[in-house]
């Protein structure tokens, strides 16, 4: 999973010259928090049954391997940069860096706010326990995959904000 998202940085870093250290790390961001996610998702389609109650040890196994992989993927993603990019990761964060950062989390925090006020304002009344957390975890990533998406078209468009 990760080897590929570091070839396409490799790729870019000797094709653009320009690519930010900020574009990076929301391609390993991005990787991290779908890549893991899709095949817990995946699991839990092919799994469709009734939802058991909470306290249930085969529905959190998945999940935390799923959060597990997802925190080691990102976790060597962000060291591989600091170490093959290390100059660039020094550097402050310009006025770009941070009207993207900005633009992206706006977008990001939109979603996640309208998937906390249907999962936490809405769901209670007719649902329970996993029927809830696995749209909250959704959301979640959704609004995650959004942000480091967000971040990562503004940096190939060209913020001009």
């Amino acid at each position: 999973m990760l080897s590929c998202i570091l070839v396409i940085i490799e790729v870019n870093s000797y094709t653009t010259s320009t690519i930010s250290y900020q574009e990076r790390v929301a391609w390993v961001s991005l990787a991290a928090f779908t890549l893991p996610y899709i095949f817990y998702f995946a699991w839990l389609g092919f799994k469709a049954g009734p939802v058991a109650q909470m306290p249930v040890l085969n529905l959190m196994l998945p999940f935390a391997l799923a959060a597990g992989s997802s925190a080691l993927v990102y976790g060597l993603g962000r060291l591989w940069l600091w170490l093959r990019f290390r100059d660039d990761a020094r550097l402050p964060l310009d006025e770009r860096d941070r009207a993207i950062a900005r633009r992206s989390l706006s977008v990001a925090y939109g979603i996640l706010i309208a998937g906390m006020i249907v999962v936490g304002g809405l769901m209670p009344f007719s649902r329970a326990g996993w029927e809830i957390v696995h749209p909250a975890v959704a959301f979640i990533l959704l609004a995650e995959i959004v942000n480091h998406g967000t971040t990562i078209w503004l940096y190939r468009r060209g913020c001009h904000d």
